[in-house]
C-alpha cells in the first residue's frame, strides 16, 4: 500500500512539473537531461528531443556563460540553492531574451545535477527601461521648466527695472 501511494505521489509530481507554466530544465554533466513543456516553448524548440542532450551553456548568451559556469560550480560546492539570477539567454532560433531564474543542486538518476527554473522577463525589463526613460524625461522637463521660470522672473525684474528707470526720466 505504501509503495502504491509513493508511486502515485511521484506520478503526480511528474505531471505537475511537466505542465508547470515556467520553464524547468535539469542539467547533468553540462548537458540537458530533462525539460518541461514550458521550456520547449520558451526556447522555441519543436519538441523535447531538440533540447535533451544539448550543452546547457548553448542556451546562454556568450556574455553570460562564464558567470553561469562559476554559479554552477558554487551551487555544486555549497550543495544548496543560490539566489535568483538574471542572464541574457538564447533560443534555438538565435533570438535573445532576458531570463530570471533559480537553480538548485539535485540528484538525477543517481548523478549530481542542477534543476533550473527560468522565467522570460524581457517585457518586464522593457517596461522598467521605459519607466526609467520616462522619469529621466520628466526630470529634464522639470529642470527646463524651472530654468524657464527663473529666466522669466529675471526678465520680468529687468522689465520692471527698465520701466521704473524710464518713468523717472
Amino acid at each position: 500500500e505504501r509503495t502504491k501511494e509513493l508511486s502515485q505521489s511521484e506520478s503526480d509530481l511528474r505531471e505537475l512539473v511537466a505542465n508547470f507554466p515556467s520553464a524547468i530544465l535539469v542539467q547533468s554533466e553540462g548537458r540537458i537531461v530533462y525539460v518541461n513543456t514550458a521550456a520547449v516553448e520558451q526556447n522555441r524548440a519543436a519538441c523535447v528531443d531538440d533540447l535533451i542532450g544539448m550543452e546547457s551553456m548553448q542556451l546562454l548568451h556568450p556574455s553570460a556563460r562564464f558567470a553561469m559556469k562559476k554559479r554552477h560550480q558554487k551551487a555544486k560546492k555549497l550543495g544548496t540553492k543560490l539566489p535568483n539570477f538574471q542572464s541574457k539567454r538564447l533560443r534555438l532560433d538565435g533570438t535573445e531574451f532576458e531570463g530570471e531564474g533559480v537553480s538548485t543542486p539535485i540528484l538525477w538518476e543517481g548523478k549530481p545535477a542542477i534543476l533550473v527554473v527560468v522565467l522570460d522577463i524581457t517585457e518586464r525589463k522593457r517596461t522598467e527601461q521605459a519607466l526609467s526613460d520616462a522619469k529621466l524625461h520628466a526630470d529634464a522637463a522639470a529642470q527646463l521648466s524651472e530654468k524657464t521660470r527663473i529666466e522669466a522672473e529675471v526678465a520680468s525684474q529687468a522689465k520692471s527695472a527698465f520701466l521704473a528707470n524710464m518713468s523717472h526720466e
